[in-house]
This record gives C-alpha cells, sequence and structure tokens, in this order.
C-alpha cells in the first residue's frame, strides 16, 4: 500500500513540477509579449508626439497670419469711414469697401 502511495505521490509531484514549469514559461510569454506591446505603444505614442508638434507650428503660423489679414482688412475699413466722415460723405458706395479675401485654406496645405 505504501509503495502505491510512493509511486501516486511521485507521479503528483512529477506532475506540479511539469506544471511549475509550464507556468513559468507561459508566464514568460506573456511578459515579453507585454514588452513588446509597451515598445509598440512608446513607438505610437513618439510618432503621434512628433505628428502633433508640426501640426502645432503649422497651426500657429496661420493664426498669426489669419490674425494679421483680420487687422488689415479692419484697418482699411476704418480708414474708408474715416475718409468718409472727413470729406463729410453722406452716402458710402459699397465698392468702397472691398477688403481683400482671406484666403487662409492654401496655407495650410
Amino acid at each position: 500500500m505504501e509503495e502505491c502511495f510512493n509511486e501516486t505521490y511521485k507521479e503528483n509531484t512529477n506532475l506540479a513540477e511539469q506544471t511549475q514549469q509550464i507556468l513559468e514559461q507561459q508566464k514568460r510569454i506573456f511578459v515579453y509579449k507585454l514588452t513588446m506591446i509597451n515598445a509598440w505603444g512608446l513607438a505610437m505614442l513618439e510618432e503621434i508626439s512628433h505628428n502633433s508638434e508640426e501640426v502645432y507650428l503649422l497651426m500657429d503660423d496661420w493664426i498669426v497670419d489669419a490674425v494679421a489679414q483680420e487687422n488689415n482688412n479692419c484697418r482699411a475699413i476704418v480708414d474708408a469711414l474715416m475718409d468718409n466722415v472727413k470729406s463729410e460723405k453722406m452716402e458710402i458706395n459699397q465698392f468702397e469697401f472691398q477688403i481683400e479675401k482671406t484666403s487662409l485654406y492654401g496655407v495650410l496645405q
């Protein structure tokens, strides 16, 4: 009886060792996969960061150009109105207020 118990115990011990080895191997595979996912994620974040910096610089220039064009257009309207007031003109022709189109879309391309 004791001999049967010892054989069963050895088999269970051997099975436990095999299970432990399999679990350790699966753990190493899992850690490797997590490391690969982490590396991929960091690479993607680096690329996104680089692209966002380029977009920021482009948008920053675009905003400066847009504000400058709006200021120039406002200045042109104020100058035209001041000229009309100084000349005591009672009626303002709509064609006197033609201003530059603000086509900033082309700047983004």
